[in-house]
């Protein structure tokens, strides 16, 4: 408290003061009230309540009446007290944000903007910087700025909003420019803080009809309330009555005049109508100041615009909720708001119109208008000089209040809630106002209103006809946004059930950018219900995918508004909303996100019948034929509805959000083949000869795809596929039937297939003469026919000749006449609908999506963004036809031509012009090239299934274009043209010589000759079908058909075949042997296939085939034979489950293969297989061919089999000759065989390196007594459990005699006796002897507790005991963690479970400390299990111990003197969630975490062990350290040990750090950077101190190792001189990587001549045994079992590469893991949890704990540069010499010349192999027969490919 405040406390009531506050403002008069916040001053004009922090100073005005006569002035003030009215709210000014200042500034016009800019940027820069004063020049600087062009440019309102808002941020309120900027509200407020109470009136009142602020409603009538209570004057109010007397079904107006009716001794009732309450009002106060100035307010507000150009248009569109519109003045349209009519008429106008769009509704209004800022303004309504007819003499035009008469009382009578028939009443007012014509489309819905009201509450069903008929009579009256009648009629046609109708309310209502939140939320939900309704009405999957997504919707808004989180909002969620989650994703397939979503519903609410009978429908065990009754969802629409859920929503926020992992939410990855035509292993010649001989009736079609999928793969195959596409005018292809192109193409040599390619050029001039978009009239086609195919085919050239007679001699194609084209109105009509269809498709498929690829296609992502850019001549053109908006295609039609047709050329599918296509295209490449991301060459082409990926959908979307441009043009009558006679003539002839052409055909027997027959032959059917009328575009569409006898190639939507799965590294699926498979299989067919696809078979899955086939049975009229099944839903979703399990099974696998070493990291397609996996589990999800995921993953697991076969043959090999060298035990010979037979290589490896090693010598395997004594828990637990469960006796009763046998009877007995007291508190002592007994000593007890029902001790370490403490088990947190700061205990009574347990643990974590929870009962084993599974999903800070009766009998009956520790950790951790393992090396590992290295640890500690410790990261040597000083350190013995880490830094600065710590330490006497003047202090300290061993550890020494020779190994010399000097008392360590590996090896080479030889340790990997016992055994104190399952604990320390740091890491995360994979383990049987490959292999896959280990392996290699480059020679020589295992010595160093490595260019041999025995040592590299590998091949995969090696090895090599 300052001392303002304080002296405000101390002022009497009624003190006269004044008051300056933080905003600048003064306040003046006597203190009426206060409380230790705010104090009340009274005024005559006001009261203030103002928060004591505002105030900056007081004065006090001393008076002769002093404080005595405080109460006279407070009873005076009181005396005619405000009335109190629920909205009343404090007054004050708004300060502006930065988002309204930003909102209002992107309003300005562009020469506004250009102005205020710079004023502007710098104001915010100011505002920013908390530079008041600064602003506050800026602002007014703007403020004359724009005064001084206010002359010259027009300035709107927005720019005195924005002046006025720049103003509040400087504590300045201005109101003239909040009205200048007609922010009356904000106006309001600020007069009545200057005390201008008649401009606040009058403002208040305008803003109440002209603009306001939702948000600042309560407050302007707060101020009209206010300031017509002070002024006595109720003109503000009667005037805002009188402009929109709807104002008084404001629930604020309305309680305003009932307080002052009442006041007046009145009663306020609905039923009194505007005018009787104006007259009260008036006869109230008769005072009418404030009316003058709402007039001078609203008159200088108009004069102020500026007049500017005056226009004539009309209204077009109108808001009815946000109160703005749009005028069309000839092109431009100007926008509006209501506040800008000039015309009172027309505003009234416009205020009863609700349609949104006029032009579609025909009541477009003229006006005249001025335009200001852009903006339409001073708006009138046109003079209209139509005649019209002369109104009646006797019928007057009636008044305002007239006109407003039925409607209001009905809207009054409805208004009484006392009157139970104000429903039928009001009815027959709104009925009498529509047949006035007066307000009709208000009073409609009024009447609708009344009807539906009766209709549901007395179930009257002819009134739903009343409302409806009402309905349909005015529709054409209003259409648009409005709230209210939308609302209405959604209740109208919700009862009706016309959910279309119902859908387009709810869009219309949602459109709404204002709706208020909370109503948002019910009708999101709202349209939620009706997708979900029409879902269960039609069956439609799609139906309920969009359910679920707007339920979606619905929770996120929910979540995110802290309105919504109320009860009856939280009942709805979970009831409805989440319950219609569930249904839906169980409708739609996804079984396993709809269990975890009931789930969490039954968690909230566990008794909902409807999640619990959908839970039983989701038992996978469940078959699909199996019919279930399904539950039905009980929509609950009153959110109102009162609930008694006494939860705190706020509380349970937290857990409304679930989370899962949705399979089919996948990125867009789109497919590459990894390997392409080489992995084929297929020749050109081979691809076409097998083309070429097909056979069977799908021969060409079934040819020419697998020639096109073979192209993509290899362009050389391009030129022979495309004469054939050319030929049959493949559907796949746009075709260019140009003759110049086909002569040209002609003209191209290739002589093998040359008889073919005459053909198939015959085929193409015929079909060019026929039809193609060509008037080439100086060609004649029979004169580029090939000789041998004129005389194979003699009727050919008279078909030419007669065809191109007719195009020669009319100007015009033939086919333009034939009798197909003459089809029905009908017929085109429905085709033009179906390409409107595909553009609809197609465009949300190109147009609406993001595309992702991985960094190595990163210039085709940006290549596929620009062609599909938003706003490109594609997006545009498929925009137009999607829309079937030809017009706006007239406006793009010539640059559409430009760029895709070829020039002169009419629109059509056969002018597109291919090449512009690929320019298109390399233009997009082009420019993504020229990104700065890309970095690969800028020149690189963009060719195979890249191009076809881009190409395929550009083509796709230009023919659409072009077949509805061609139906727009066609459908003319060509009967009745002069050349139609002459075409029939044409048309006999050419008939018969058509069906000679086929005769002559025949059956030949070369292959070239016979496929160019069939080519032949189909175009002469096809061209006779053209004339005789039987031809329709379903013969192209449905060329590929042949291709639905099998499930080998999908067909799309289009019928076109499915050639981008190319899978060239699959052998057995790859796309040509599976085009291969379906040419072979002559016997399938289609309606087979059909039966096939509904059969058990997972594989035949396809049902998006089985759509096709039926569609085309239909078409060729032969569905009599097949139909899809009526329970083909039924197959659908189980299939659709079984893929889900199938894709997440696969992906289990790849996890195992991988870590198992199955999987090569350099196999390109195996490495991409995840995503390229997931990119084929989307594609077929999306076209329900779930067969075809099965038949692709089938393949995949095949070939990572396959692959791994040939490895395990080499691992053989290698076993082989391990053997004959080392000659091993043949257990573990056979064990190793049996791991390489099982394909389980990485730990086969690993027992191969162990051999080398000799890690096989010591058999014994250390106990895991964890686990025995968790086991022994368990099966003691019922007897334990029924012998203490009586909670009427103290557990010293209960168990009486019932004591075993144990080793310590009497330690048992007093544990029990010193338990707790059944309910009566404890002690201090009984607690400290309690904890002794279970293995705590030397510890303190404090009691704590705060009262009776939180009975807590806090226990610490006993701070006089000289010893160190031994912990016999690695739990830290009730160990050395408690070292300084101790842990709890807190006791409790009576019953308890799971939840009230993590209740109390949670109330408890605000406790700083670990505790230890000890309850007086007997927790039965459910809750237990459960108690383990909560705590470990439960966030909390600290670890938590339950002890409870069953466990202190378990550890009674089993009471060891000393080992009570160990047992209970073991059989309470499990039930607990803590985390023991430490990887990070900036963490001090706990001293009973550290296991193993025992040996170097002595040394380290011994006078006369090592000076120097190197080895790689991740190893340990930090913790050695720590681990040294910990036990070595006792000053108290005399023995002191300092760790210093010296990590970057230099020998002076290394001496500085040194010596600080050591002065700290007391042993020297200064800081110094001397190394000599250091010896000597720390030479007398150690005298001086009498101390006994003084251990100086330096970590991360490498730094300073380095700069030591600088000064020829002084300071080492100093360091080696104290050591040999004080023998036995002082002893440096140093540690490090890089450095001091080379300074050992300098020193053990004899290289260095200035010291002696350091004795070193080599810190390495860990042993097997060590490994296994720092994975197994703290894991197994957690309740973590492996089952003595070697080859799973061998997997891991394999993969670990025995690293300790990576031991820690998996071991962390595998802990972790369980917070979010809990479900994985048996709950019902846990624990302990039993660890299996499953559980391992989501860790092993692990990125960050993958990206750990190939670090920590890199890390490694790094210790010494030279490593690294030995390491990538050596994978260099496996890659070469496959066949050889191993390198020798000598053979790296002759690869080592032969590089020219300059670093080993003056190396030997012999260093050469010490290096490589170093690798050994770090378990990079192990050694055979003198021949040195990589101890696994994993990490030989981790230098990369071959490429990749050879790339890095270069990379040295030029540096």
């Amino acid at each position: 408290m300052n001392l303002i405040e304080k002296k405000i406390k101390q002022l009497p009531i009624g003190s006269e003061i004044e008051l300056l506050l933080s905003d600048g403002m003064k306040v003046t008069g006597k203190l009426n009230d206060r409380d230790d916040e705010c104090i009340e001053i009274v005024n005559d004009s006001e009261e203030n309540i103002i928060s004591l922090g505002e105030v900056k100073s007081v004065k006090l005005f001393i008076s002769s009446a002093g404080s005595q006569k405080a109460p006279e002035q407070k009873e005076q003030v009181q005396s005619a007290p405000v009335p109190k009215i629920s909205f009343m709210t404090e007054i004050k000014n708004i300060m502006a944000s930065d988002a309204k200042l930003t909102s209002v500034f992107k309003e300005l016009s562009k020469e506004e903007k250009k102005i205020i800019n710079s004023g502007y940027t710098s104001f915010m820069s100011a505002v920013r910087n908390n530079d008041i004063d600064r602003a506050l020049g800026i602002v007014n600087n703007l403020k004359r700025t724009i005064e001084d062009h206010s002359g010259k440019t027009t300035f709107g309102e927005n720019t005195y909003k924005l002046l006025a808002y720049m103003y509040t941020r400087c504590y300045m309120y201005d109101p003239e420019l909040y009205i200048k900027g007609k922010n009356y509200d904000l106006a309001a407020i600020a007069f009545y803080k200057n005390k201008s109470l008649e401009d606040a009136a009058a403002c208040a009142s305008i803003a109440l009809t002209e603009n306001h602020d939702s948000e600042y409603i309560a407050t302007i009538y707060t101020v009209l309330y206010k300031t017509m209570i002070k002024l006595s004057d109720a003109s503000a109010l009667i005037s805002a009555i009188n402009r929109n007397p709807i104002l008084v079904s404001d629930s604020y107006m309305r309680e305003i005049l009932t307080v002052l009716y009442e006041e007046n001794g009145k009663k306020f009732s609905n039923s009194v109508n505007t005018a009787g309450i104006v007259l009260f009002l008036r006869n109230l106060m008769p005072n009418n100041k404030v009316a003058e100035f709402i007039g001078k307010r609203k008159v200088n507000t108009v004069k102020a615009s500026i007049p500017g150009e005056k226009l004539s248009g009309k209204i077009v569109r109108l808001s009815w909720s946000s109160e703005k519109g749009e005028i069309l003045s000839d092109d431009r349209t100007f926008r509006f708001k209501y506040s800008d009519i000039a015309d009172s008429k027309l505003h009234e106008t416009i205020s009863q119109i609700f349609s949104s769009n006029l032009e579609s509704t025909g009541q477009t209004i003229p006006v005249d208008f001025e335009v200001k800022n852009g903006f339409a303004c001073a708006i009138k309504e046109k003079k209209q000089f139509k005649a019209q007819n002369k109104p009646d003499a006797a019928a007057p035009e009636k008044s305002e209040e007239e006109k407003l008469n039925f409607l209001q009382i009905g809207r009054n009578i409805n208004s009484n809630k006392d009157n139970e028939d104000r429903f039928h009443e009001s009815l027959t007012f709104f009925k009498r106002s529509i047949e006035e014509g007066e307000h009709v489309p208000e009073a409609v819905i009024e009447a609708i209103n009344c009807c539906l009201t009766i209709a549901n509450k007395e179930d009257k069903s002819e009134y739903l006809q009343k409302a409806i008929e009402l309905y349909e009579e005015h529709k054409d009256k209003f259409n648009g946004i409005g709230l209210q009648y939308n609302s209405i009629l959604y209740g109208l046609f919700t009862k009706l059930n016309r959910l279309e109708d119902s859908m387009e309310c709810v869009n219309r209502i949602l459109s709404d950018t204002n709706l208020p939140k909370l109503t948002r939320l019910h009708y999101i939900d709202c349209k939620a219900s009706i997708y979900f309704n029409m879902g269960e009405k039609t069956g439609d999957l799609n139906m309920y995918e969009k359910a679920k997504n707007e339920s979606r919707s619905w929770e996120q808004e929910y979540l995110n508004n802290k309105e919504a989180l109320s009860d009856s909002f939280k009942k709805l969620y979970y009831s409805v909303i989440l319950y219609r989650i569930a249904y839906c994703l169980y409708k739609t397939g996804e079984l396993g996100t709809a269990a975890q979503v009931l789930e969490n519903i039954l968690k909230h609410d566990p008794d909902n019948e409807n999640a619990k009978n959908l839970s039983v429908i989701l038992n996978p065990e469940d078959e699909a034929e199996e019919v279930q009754e399904e539950p039905e969802i009980q929509e609950e629409k009153n959110i109102n509805e009162e609930d008694n859920s006494d939860k705190n929503p706020v509380e349970e926020e937290a857990t409304l959000k679930y989370e899962f992992e949705d399979l089919e939410e996948l990125q867009d990855y789109e497919y590459t083949d990894c390997s392409g035509w080489e992995a084929l292993e297929l020749t050109e010649k081979e691809v076409i000869d097998y083309a070429l001989n097909i056979k069977g009736d799908g021969k060409i079609p079934v040819s020419l795809t697998y020639l096109k999928a073979a192209s993509l793969l290899n362009p050389k195959l391009e030129g022979i596929y495309r004469d054939i596409s050319l030929a049959v005018d493949n559907p796949m292809e746009i075709q260019n039937y140009s003759m110049t192109d086909i002569i040209t193409r002609c003209g191209e040599n290739s002589s093998e297939y040359k008889k073919l390619r005459e053909i198939c050029f015959a085929s193409a001039f015929l079909r060019s003469a026929f039809y193609g978009n060509t008037e080439e009239t100086h060609f004649r086609c029979a004169d580029y026919f090939g000789d041998e195919t004129l005389k194979r085919f003699p009727s050919l050239k008279e078909i030419v000749d007669i065809v191109d007679d007719f195009r020669i001699a009319n100007g015009v194609l033939i086919d333009k006449y034939a009798d197909y084209q003459n089809v029905n109105v009908d017929e085109l009509e429905l085709r033009h609908d179906s390409v409107v269809k595909e553009a609809v498709n197609s465009y949300d498929r190109y147009f609406n999506r993001v595309f992702h690829e991985d960094k190595n296609q990163l210039r085709f992502k940006l290549t596929k963004s620009m062609l599909f850019e938003n706003n490109g001549l594609p997006e545009r053109m498929m925009y137009f036809v999607s829309h079937d908006d030809y017009d706006g295609f007239l406006n793009i039609e010539k640059e559409f031509r430009e760029t895709f047709i070829k020039n002169g050329d009419d629109i059509s599918v056969s002018s597109i012009h291919g090449e512009k296509i690929d320019a298109f295209i390399d233009q997009a490449w082009k420019r993504a090239g020229e990104d700065k991301s890309i970095c690969e060459r800028k020149t690189s082409d963009l060719m195979g299934s890249f191009r076809n990926n881009l190409y395929s959908p550009l083509n796709n979307c230009i023919k659409i274009v072009c077949e509805w441009v061609q139906l727009y043009k066609n459908g003319c009558d060509l009967k009745n043209t002069e050349n139609y006679a002459v075409y029939l003539e044409y048309k006999k002839q050419l008939l018969p010589l058509l069906e000679k052409l086929i005769e002559e055909c025949g059956d030949a027997q070369e292959p070239q000759e016979a496929y160019g027959c069939a080519v032949l032959k189909e175009l002469a059917q096809e061209l006779i079908w053209r004339l005789d009328g039987t031809w329709d575009y379903s013969k192209k569409k449905y060329y590929f058909a042949d291709f639905l006898r099998t499930g080998n190639i999908l067909l799309d939507q289009n019928y076109l075949p499915e050639i981008t799965s190319t899978f060239c590294d699959l052998p057995d699926f790859n796309v040509l042997k599976r085009i291969r498979d379906h040419a072979e299989a002559q016997e399938a067919t289609i309606v087979d296939h059909g039966k096939k696809i509904f059969s058990r078979e997972e594989e035949c899955h396809d049902f998006g085939t089985a759509g096709l086939i039926a569609e085309y049975l239909a078409h060729t009229e032969d569905n009599a034979t097949w139909e899809i099944p009526e329970n083909a839903s039924i197959f659908e979703e189980q299939a659709k489950k079984q893929m889900r399990a199938k894709l997440e099974r696969f992906n289990s696998d790849v996890c195992l293969a991988i870590s198992r070493g199955q999987i090569n990291k350099y196999d390109q397609f195996l490495n991409s297989i995840e995503a390229i996996t997931h990119y084929w589990y989307q594609y077929c999800l999306e076209n329900k061919n779930y067969g075809f995921f099965s038949r692709f993953v089938n393949s995949c697991m095949k070939k990572i089999q396959r692959d791994a076969v040939s490895y395990g043959e080499r691992l053989l090999k290698q076993l082989s000759e391990l053997v004959e060298c080392e000659k091993p035990q043949q257990q573990i010979v056979d064990t190793i065989t049996d791991y390489i037979d099982k394909q389980f290589f990485t730990v086969a490896e690993d027992w191969m390196s162990r051999i080398v090693k000799g890690d096989f010598d010591s058999e014994s395997k250390p106990p895991l007594d964890a686990e025995e004594c968790l086991k022994s828990f368990w099966n003691e637990f019922e007897e334990n459990y029924k012998t203490v469960f009586s909670a009427g006796y103290t557990l010293r009763r209960a168990v009486r005699k019932n004591i075993h046998v144990a080793k310590d009877r009497k330690g048992g007995e007093a544990l029990i006796n010193n338990w707790l007291d059944n309910g009566n508190k404890t002690n201090s002592e009984r607690i400290t002897t309690l904890l002794n007994l279970l293995g705590w000593e030397n510890i303190e007890t404090v009691d704590e507790s705060t009262d009776a029902k939180n009975e807590i001790y806090h226990i610490k370490y006993n701070s006089n005991y000289k010893g160190k403490n031994v912990y016999s088990h690695p739990i830290p947190s009730f160990g050395s963690a408690c070292k300084d700061n101790g842990f709890y205990v807190v006791c409790m009574y009576g019953y308890s479970d799971s939840k009230r347990l993590i209740d109390k643990y949670t109330e408890l974590d605000n406790i700083s400390g670990n505790k230890i929870i000890l309850l007086d009962y007997a927790l039965n084993a459910s809750e237990r299990r459960s108690l383990a599974k909560t705590v470990k999903q439960t966030p909390l800070m600290w670890t938590y111990m339950l002890i409870d009766r069953v466990t202190i009998m378990y550890i009674a009956n089993h009471y060891i003197s000393g080992g009570n520790n160990r047992t209970l950790m073991s059989i309470t951790m499990p039930f607990s969630y803590l985390q023991p393992y430490v990887y990070e090396s900036t963490y001090t590992i706990p001293p009973e975490m550290f296991i193993g290295r025992r040996d170097e640890l002595l040394s380290i500690q011994s006078p006369t062990g090592a000076n120097l410790v190197y080895g790689g990261r991740q190893l340990g040597k930090s913790a050695m350290l720590k681990k040294a000083q910990y036990e070595t350190d006792d000053p108290k013995a005399g023995r002191v040990a300092l760790f210093v880490d010296i990590n970057g830094l230099d020998i002076k600065s290394s001496a500085e750090k040194i010596s600080n710590e050591l002065m700290l330490k007391g042993i020297v006497s200064e800081i110094t950077d001397d190394w000599v003047n250091l010896s000597n202090q720390i030479k007398m300290g150690i005298t001086n101190n009498f101390i006994n061993y003084l251990l100086l550890m330096m970590d991360e020494s490498d730094k300073f190792i380095d700069d030591c020779k600088n000064v020829n190994y002084q300071p080492l010399v100093c360091l080696k001189d104290i050591q040999q000097s004080l023998s036995g008392k002082f002893k440096f360590v140093m540690a490090g990587l890089h450095d001091i590996v080379k300074f050992h090896r300098s020193v053990a080479l004899g290289n260095n001549s200035v010291i002696s030889h350091f004795s070193s340790i080599n810190v390495t990997p860990f042993n097997y045994d060590c490994g296994r016992e720092l994975l197994t055994k703290p894991l197994s104190y957690l309740g973590f079992s492996f089952n003595n399952n070697e080859t799973v604990i061998s997997h891991i320390l394999s993969t670990t590469n025995y690293f300790p740091g990576i031991i820690q890491l998996f071991c962390s995360k595998l802990i972790k893991s369980m917070k979010k994979y809990y479900y994985e383990y048996n709950e019902s049987v846990t624990p302990p949890y039993n660890i299996t490959e499953s559980h391992i292999g989501k860790i092993l896959t692990d990125k960050e704990f993958l990206f750990a280990v190939k670090n920590c392996f890199e890390m490694t290699l790094r210790l010494d540069e030279e490593y690294y480059i030995i390491a990538l020679i050596i994978a260099y020589m496996s890659f070469v010499y496959e066949d050889t295992e191993g390198s020798t010595a000598a053979e790296v160093f002759e690869n080592l010349k032969e590089f020219e490595v300059k670093k080993f260019e003056n190396h030997d041999i012999y260093q050469i192999e010490t290096l490589l025995e170093e690798l050994c040592d770090l378990n990079v590299l192990k050694k055979v027969n003198d021949r040195f590998s990589f101890r696994t091949k994993s990490f030989r995969d981790l230098l990369g490919t071959k490429k990749e090696v050879e790339d890095a090895i270069f990379g040295i090599i030029s540096l």
